[in-house]
C-alpha cells in the first residue's frame, strides 16, 4: 500500500515545497487583511511554491539542492513571484 508521501508525489505535490511555501507565505502575510483572506493567501503561497519552484530552478539554471529555498521564497513572494515568472516565460 502506498504511503501518503508517495500518493501526494503521484498527484504532483512535493511535501517539502508545500511546507516551505506555507512557512514563507505565513511570514509574508499582510496584517491588514481579514483572517479568511490571510488563510487563502497562505494556501495559495504553498501551491504557488509547489508548482513554480521547479520551474524557477530550471529557468534560472539553479541546482536541485536550491529547490526548498526557492519554494520558501516563492511562497513568501506569492502572486508577485508568479507574475514575474510568467513575464520571463513570455519573453522566451
Amino acid at each position: 500500500m502506498k504511503t501518503v508521501y508517495e500518493a501526494l508525489n503521484h498527484l504532483g505535490i512535493n511535501v517539502s515545497l508545500i511546507i516551505g511555501g506555507l512557512i514563507g507565505a505565513f511570514i509574508g502575510m499582510k496584517p491588514n487583511l481579514p483572517w479568511w483572506k490571510q488563510v487563502i493567501s497562505v494556501v495559495m503561497g504553498a501551491f504557488i511554491a509547489n508548482y513554480t519552484a521547479p520551474l524557477i530552478v530550471n529557468l534560472f539554471g539553479l541546482g536541485q539542492d536550491t529547490l526548498p529555498g526557492v519554494g520558501f521564497v516563492a511562497g513568501y513572494s506569492g502572486r508577485e513571484m508568479l507574475n514575474y515568472i510568467m513575464t520571463k516565460l513570455k519573453k522566451k
